[in-house]
């Protein structure tokens, strides 16, 4: 190969290493596939009446260390109506873009609630850009950082804006539910690695009881009905030395945490257009059944730490923060491919266990979610616009350069009129769908 000074030494390692396998017993474990479903429901409307919702932020530093944070949000409707913004500002005395994700999922959220109010009910579904999982989890895990963690004021008002968020989600649900609405969160990037966990744990129980293994089919059935799989792990390591080589791979697959569902599914059904089943997942293994000592830690440290308004909210909220938690779903996770070749579509829906509960289980769609995936199969454009509904929501949410430079001369202005002094320090930063 020209140009390459080290093929000579790669050829030479590499054939001392095929050299090594080829004395090595390895299997790649054949995988049944009874979990994909190799076909997608016929749109029942090519317009569906939807509504899909993104958001965008920025913020701008002010001279001193402060941050004006910007986040919008919007709803886009179809049948096409007037779209619905919702916009919120803040200036908070520490820079963070955690404080960023939680106010756009603030306003994300918000925004679905009143696009709620204009949907016909009892047939009509939200769409929402991203992973109900992981707008929970960040907000569970704020919490309890700014609760036991290292305190910072940045900590502080990420896990106030964090109970917020926990307001604003159960109330969509409930509405939701009160106006049989669908609500569906699409998100097009997803590590997660627990349908492949789920799938691979029940085939290494299988198989494990076929060679009487029985301890080790006991452990992999528990750990396929349980999360998070941290608490079998080690006692997986420990089987693995004592099992023959195909049991050994499917432990390696089910521990390796570089493998996520996405390459998993790939690799044993190719890029065939489908979905998988449902997976339902409740987070109490993980953040547990309660966080009323949680929150009441983190409003103790906010009345410590920056007190008057802000420690006042905070114990406004917390009531209503904790039965939220209580009352918010546990999600229904697939992955659906809507064409040959394209990339999996993360798709969560509203589970009907909580999420504060424990376990995991696959399952068959229910007929909200075959109706979600009518919804998505009918918005296909191609791979760059795999919804039309949620591209369109996203273009006029995103927050850009030129967007926050407007902002800023917007600002300076409005506050020279009211004789507000604000020094912004002309750096900005945005916040794009998560990555700011």
């Amino acid at each position: 190969m020209k140009g390459d000074w080290f093929i000579d030494a790669y050829a030479a390692v590499i054939d001392r290493l095929l050299s090594e396998l080829r004395n090595e017993e390895r299997q790649v474990p054949e995988v049944p596939t009874d979990w994909w479903v190799a076909r997608l429901p016929e749109p029942s409307s090519d317009s569906p009446p939807l509504a899909a919702i993104d958001g965008g932020g920025g913020f701008e530093p002010l001279v001193g260390g402060s941050a004006l944070y910007i986040a919008r949000a919007m709803a886009v409707f179809n049948p096409p109506g007037d779209p619905v913004k919702v916009v919120d500002v803040k200036l908070v005395p520490a820079r963070d873009t955690r404080i960023l994700d939680a106010l756009r999922s603030i306003v994300e959220h918000r925004a679905a609630l009143r696009a709620l109010e204009r949907l016909p009910r009892d047939e009509a579904t939200i769409l929402m850009d991203g992973s109900y999982r992981a707008v929970v989890s960040a907000a569970l895990s704020s919490i309890r950082r700014a609760a036991y963690g290292h305190v910072s004021l940045a900590s502080l008002y990420t896990g106030l804006a964090s109970l917020e968020l926990l307001v604003v989600l159960s109330k969509l649900f409930q509405v939701a539910l009160e106006h049989g609405v669908r609500i569906a969160y699409v998100s097009k990037d997803s590590g997660y690695r627990s349908f492949k966990e789920a799938v691979l744990l029940d085939l290494l129980s299988k198989e494990a009881e076929r060679l009487n293994l029985l301890d080790l089919s006991v452990l992999a059935e528990r750990g396929a009905r349980s999360y998070p799989l941290g608490r079998i792990r080690e006692e997986l390591l420990a089987w693995r030395k004592r099992v023959p080589p195909r049991l050994q791979s499917l432990i390696d697959m089910i521990l390796d945490i570089g493998y996520r569902d996405t390459l998993f599914i790939d690799d044993f059904v190719g890029a065939a257009v489908g979905h998988t089943l449902a997976l339902e997942l409740a987070l109490g293994g993980l953040y547990g059944s309660d966080i009323e000592k949680s929150v009441d830690k983190l409003c103790d440290r906010v009345d410590e730490y920056i007190g008057g308004r802000e420690a006042e909210n905070c114990r406004g909220l917390r009531d209503d923060a904790v039965r939220a938690y209580q009352m918010l779903p546990a999600a229904r996770m697939m992955y659906v491919r809507l064409a040959p070749g394209d990339d999996l579509l993360l798709v969560e829906t509203p589970g009907s266990s909580r999420l504060a509960s424990e376990g995991r289980s696959l399952e068959p769609l229910n007929d909200d979610e075959e109706e979600v995936l009518r919804v998505l199969v009918a918005g296909y454009a191609g791979p760059r616009f795999y919804n039309r509904w949620l591209v369109a929501a996203h273009e006029a949410a995103t927050m850009r350069g030129e967007h926050l430079a407007l902002y800023a001369k917007l600002l300076d202005s409005l506050a020279r009129a009211r004789g507000v002094r604000l020094r912004l320090a002309r750096r900005v930063s945005v916040g794009v769908t998560g990555i700011v």
